[in-house]
């Protein structure tokens, strides 16, 4: 696996844009990965392409873990408000949670932990749960550790050092081991953490100089996450350079704070907000994949018929191998407007599932045919890329690569890909099912010679 497809797939599986430094740092990277697994580069490289842990602290060893104690002391302090409000009018014994989504050594959540045994009272503070995450498994190391140099503390109140902290040995200043335990850490990215959260759980969330690496995706569909595991009107605490979250899923704090917003209103409801997003997907891809199938693609990009209902009238009662790809038509003005809709609402669906689920081919699948139904061929081109990149030779994707480059005006790429496809396919049964589970061989071996004759 050469560097630019290791770099591709980190891209892919946690939405993190390339910093000019990554490819000199990747290096470095990947020798201390081998070193602690005692294994050679060509073996590393083998085991990053089935081993997600592994690649999750390659992220780590690229991102920064760089922060220190009450960074940005306006935002703790309207924390601290906010969530004394909350015990205020929860009823006796109910439990807060505040999650530091990319944690880094963990000062962060470590001055929520201490300022809230400054704020309130032992019994009081016992009822805020504080949890945090982070890609790089040596900074969290650190964090649990929980012994940092001076250049921790700096603007940190030297009283609120003395209480909390003690001088080691090496020199490193300790937090108090009764205010350490009330954090709990873990080895996640952010995506596959909301996985796990649900919906309506979480009072306030510190999310926090981690979306400026981020591309524009992977950040909306974070912050859709986010607000499906806030509780009502719960606290959004990002860095002021930030990229700004959606105003209709966040609205400003009254207070002003740089970096505050409050969970605006679900237009939906259910008892499990995050089940019923996937829900929807589910069902928005059965319908987007008909409408892009039938109604999108132009004749000179056909595609293997199969898809739901849209396709049904192409297939006879001998089975799936007499499919055939789908012809073309043009819809009227008012199914246009309609659709668009639909599809914008559906990419932002898709957006979600590839955020809780980066590793996952059929995410990128959907959401590069929805965007082609949108006349962004280049954004597809990236899509189709990584749906090949993080599911394996996936030959439907190599279709949709093929055609979305064919859209794109890249015709020499678009015939390569075409030509290998082509060749992969011939030595395949006829019926053989593809991985959609729908499309078969003999069907996308015709779309393909239909896509080769229009390229010339």
């Amino acid at each position: 696996m050469t560097e630019e497809l290791i770099l591709q797939r980190l891209a892919a599986a946690f939405g993190l844009v390339e910093r000019s430094t990554w490819r000199r740092e990747l290096v470095s990277a990947l020798e201390q990965l081998g070193e602690r697994r005692s294994v050679d580069r060509a073996h590393l490289e083998i085991e990053l392409q089935a081993d997600a842990d592994l690649l999750r602290e390659l992220a780590g060893h690229l991102t920064i873990d760089e922060s220190h104690f009450l960074r940005h002391p306006q935002q703790f302090e309207l924390l601290l408000t906010h969530l004394g409000s909350r015990l205020d009018r929860a009823p006796p014994g109910e439990r807060l949670r505040v999650w530091s989504a990319g944690c880094a050594k963990g000062e962060e959540p470590y001055s929520v932990a201490l300022l809230a045994r400054e704020r309130f009272d032992r019994h009081r503070a016992a009822r805020i749960e504080i949890v945090a995450n982070d890609i790089n498994r040596d900074a969290l190391d650190r964090a649990r550790r929980a012994a940092y140099t001076p250049w921790s503390f700096r603007g940190v109140p030297e009283p609120l050092v003395r209480r909390y902290f003690t001088m080691t040995e090496a020199g490193h200043l300790a937090l108090a081991p009764a205010v350490a335990a009330t954090v709990g850490f873990e080895h996640a990215s952010i995506q596959e953490r909301l996985v796990r959260t649900p919906a309506a759980a979480v009072d306030a969330i510190l999310f926090r100089n981690v979306a400026i690496y981020l591309e524009p995706a992977a950040i909306r569909a974070i912050y859709t996450g986010l607000h499906a595991a806030l509780r009502p009107s719960g606290l959004l605490l990002i860095a002021p350079a930030d990229p700004l979250p959606p105003a209709e899923l966040f609205e400003r704090s009254a207070e002003d704070v740089a970096g505050a917003f409050v969970r605006r209103r679900a237009r939906t409801s259910g008892a499990n907000g995050k089940v019923f997003a996937q829900l929807r997907f589910q069902a928005a891809s059965q319908r987007a994949a008909v409408r892009v199938d039938a109604d999108r693609a132009p004749a000179s990009m056909p595609l293997a018929a199969g898809h739901g209902e849209g396709a049904g009238s192409n297939r006879s009662a001998a089975g799936p191998e007499h499919r055939e790809p789908v012809a073309s038509h043009s819809p009227s003005p008012e199914h246009d407007r309609g659709d668009r809709r639909r599809t914008a609402l559906e990419l932002d669906l898709a957006s979600q599932f590839i955020a809780t689920r980066p590793t996952a081919p059929h995410g990128y699948l959907m959401r590069g045919r929805l965007l082609l139904a949108q006349q962004r061929p280049a954004e597809a081109v990236d899509d189709f890329r990584r749906a090949l990149f993080v599911g394996g030779d996936n030959r439907v994707a190599r279709f949709w690569y093929a055609a979305a480059l064919q859209r794109s005006g890249n015709m020499d790429r678009a015939r390569s890909q075409a030509a290998q496809l082509a060749v992969q396919l011939a030595a395949l049964p006829e019926d053989a099912v593809l991985e959609d589970g729908q499309t078969v061989a003999a069907g996308l071996l015709r779309a393909v010679e239909l896509m080769r004759t229009s390229l010339g």
